[in-house]
């Protein structure tokens, strides 16, 4: 299966159009990558990151190079989402990646305590 074959399979799963402008605007890529795509080119490094992110694959899957999708569950693509389109959350996310389970408990209290105090 080609990169551009696993594209259309992916939005499809999801009820996407590959070519739809809604689509590419939320993927953040332009209608006419899709269009190389098809034509047998491949996407750059950060753009296969950025796709396998928002889709819940690895991008070894997206090339074709395994058979098994990664299942991860609707919280998790919304999670995965999240961290597509804001910058600030993956600074947060590397921020925690060496921090105790106590470390991120306290991070994520000041957090809920900064949001509470800012919508009063």
């Amino acid at each position: 299966m080609t990169f551009y074959d696993r594209y259309c399979e992916l939005c499809s799963e999801r009820g996407m159009k590959p070519h739809s402008r809604s689509t590419t605007d939320l993927l953040g890529i332009s209608n006419g990558s899709v269009t190389v795509w098809k034509n047998g080119t491949l996407p750059k490094a950060e753009t296969l990151d950025r796709l396998a992110r928002f889709f819940g694959v690895t991008v070894d899957y997206l090339l074709g190079a395994e058979t098994e999708e990664l299942h991860i569950d609707s919280e998790m693509q919304e999670f995965l989402q999240l961290m597509a389109s804001r910058s600030e959350m993956r600074t947060l996310f590397r921020a925690s990646r060496n921090a105790t389970k106590e470390d991120i408990e306290i991070a994520s209290n000041l957090i809920d305590s900064l949001v509470n105090r800012s919508r009063k």
